[in-house]
């Protein structure tokens, strides 16, 4: 579907909103590989979802259209997810210095924010997933 939608998803790559600020605050992560994480879980989300594989070319062709108009929605919700898991975990970073248990947090906090956490973490805890990086 990437081939089919290539023009979409070279759009994709260039306009997260706010994916600068994000990959500031997120800055264990390299910024390309991040780029390349997001831009891999907007495509999984929206080209498939929770539908069924096509199996035939007018399920394929049927499925790319809705791809297609999925695409803006779940890319401008991965956004604001992707905004606010980068504040709450940069708040939290900033706090842990605090913390008697501050290696184990930190250790916690990369687990849960390692490089490839945008295409490992199911959609619907992404919605959540700031609230497990808040102090």
């Amino acid at each position: 579907m990437k081939l089919q939608l290539k023009e979409q998803v070279k759009d994709l790559n260039k306009g997260i909103q706010g994916f600068t600020q994000a990959a500031m605050l997120l800055k264990h992560i390299n910024a390309d590989t991040l780029r390349d994480d997001l831009t891999q879980a907007v495509c999984d989300r929206a080209f498939i979802g929770e539908d069924k594989l096509p199996r035939n070319e007018k399920a394929f062709k049927e499925q790319i259209k809705r791809a297609r108009s999925r695409l803006p929605a779940v890319k401008e919700a991965l956004s604001r997810y992707l905004q606010e898991t980068a504040a709450a975990y940069a708040e939290l970073n900033g706090k842990l210095g605090k913390h008697p248990l501050t290696h184990l947090l930190r250790l916690r906090l990369q687990t849960l924010l390692a490089p490839g956490f945008a295409t490992r973490t199911p959609w619907a805890q992404w919605p959540r997933l700031p609230s497990t990086s808040k102090p």
